[in-house]
């Protein structure tokens, strides 16, 4: 790739550093607005699969939720 790639940077085009890349271009924030909370409409429920028949309920609300 070097034979077809020139690298260029501020040392080859004699650009002062100060004034390119991050350093040249600064971003200074005026205002940072309050967005509010958007209300949710879903519903959580915590449901424990840690046995055997946890895990069954799990699986069956899943079953549930899913044919809905």
């Amino acid at each position: 790739y070097k034979n077809y790639l020139k690298i260029l940077n501020h040392e080859n085009l004699g650009l002062d550093p100060n004034l390119v890349g991050l350093p040249g271009s600064p971003t200074i924030v005026q205002k940072v607005e309050k967005i509010p909370k958007a209300r949710t409409t879903r519903k959580a429920e915590i449901i424990r699969g840690e046995d055997h028949e946890g895990l069954i309920n799990t699986v069956n609300k899943i079953l549930q939720l899913k044919n809905k």
